[in-house]
């Protein structure tokens, strides 16, 4: 048995083995890719007739946005430019921050942007709105009657500290302090309470968000307050008090109402 590895004759070349293997060596790839890459470039490049080779400026560090150059006499009136502008951007900062304490006028018949995005993300809460806005209508609407029949009756409806006291003495001798009653019931009458949960509870508080947006929709003020034990909160509506020339205050009702918000959201 003859055996290939001892012919002299049979010659092995393992090259062509290589080039065919399936993996071939890392330098051939890299090489190849590397070469491949700056033909494309020099490709592109040739191909281009307006390239232009690369200036030193091109290397240097510098901005890429426009700069203008001031001159140095003109600085002071430069100064005077920004100086302006930061004394518009403080005076526009109480501007703003006044619009959100609006007077009750402003507020009347609008819609706040809030109540617009809370109602969007709770439909189910249209409900609640609803019933909560119709005790306050009722409440504007029992007012305005009562303003009405005191003007009728040209009776003031605001209380000064100068006016007069009224005393009435009854047949068994009993004093009665007319004044005293005709305030109290005209403040009952001026304020009611719409509103009220315990106070740790979560969900109430939506509640009483809707109410303060209900009043200022219909130029009332409104307010929360921590009664009793257990705790509770309360929320109430009142009439705004409009400060006269004369120095006295009256309530102001929205007359005419204005849409129900309900219907307009």
């Amino acid at each position: 048995m003859v055996s290939l590895l001892s012919h002299p004759s049979t010659e092995f070349n393992c090259e062509p083995l290589a080039l065919h293997h399936s993996y071939p060596a890392p330098h051939i790839p890299i090489a190849f890719n590397v070469f491949r890459i700056d033909f494309l470039l020099s490709d592109r490049l040739l191909s281009n007739p307006y390239v232009e080779p690369p200036q030193p400026r091109d290397w240097e560090i510098h901005p890429t946005h426009p700069v203008h150059s001031v001159p140095y006499y003109l600085a002071p009136l430069w100064d005077a430019g920004l100086a302006a502008r930061s004394a518009e951007r403080k005076n526009a900062a109480p501007k703003t921050k006044s619009q959100f304490q609006a007077s009750a006028d402003d507020t009347r018949g609008v819609v706040s942007k809030e109540l617009r995005e809370k109602l969007k993300r709770a439909r189910g809460a249209k409900g609640l709105l609803m019933d909560l806005e119709e005790e306050v209508r009722k409440f504007v609407q029992r007012c305005a009657e009562q303003e009405h029949a005191a003007e009728m009756e040209d009776i003031p409806s605001d209380v000064d500290s100068s006016d007069e006291e009224i005393v009435f003495v009854g047949r068994n001798g009993q004093m009665s302090d007319m004044r005293g009653r005709s305030k109290s019931r005209r403040h009952l009458e001026r304020e009611m309470m719409i509103f009220d949960s315990l106070e740790g509870d979560q969900g109430a508080s939506f509640g009483r968000f809707l109410i303060h947006h209900i009043g200022n929709y219909y130029g009332l003020r409104t307010w929360s307050v921590t009664v009793g034990n257990p705790a509770r909160r309360e929320a109430y509506i009142g009439l705004r008090e409009n400060k006269a020339k004369s120095g006295r205050c009256a309530p102001a009702v929205l007359s005419p109402m204005p849409r129900p918000l309900w219907v307009i959201l």
